[in-house]
């Protein structure tokens, strides 16, 4: 088993749902990484890396754990 057919395996046991996680969880990143220094972003640093951490945690324990 490749790495490849391990993926997408796993991507296929994933919902609408866990597509949308993931997309708030690549946007909260991305504003981290993109608005290092902006005022917003270093304002309310807390919650975007939190908002991250969640989405990422709940994303893991998909794709992890067993059918």
């Amino acid at each position: 088993m490749t790495i490849f057919s391990w993926a997408e395996q796993k991507v296929q046991r994933l919902s609408i749902w866990d597509f949308g996680v993931f997309k708030i969880c690549l946007i909260s990143i991305g504003m981290v990484a993109g608005a290092w220094l902006s005022g917003f972003v270093l304002a309310n640093m807390e919650l975007f890396i939190t908002v991250f951490l969640v989405t990422w945690a709940w994303l893991f324990f998909r794709m992890l754990r067993k059918p």
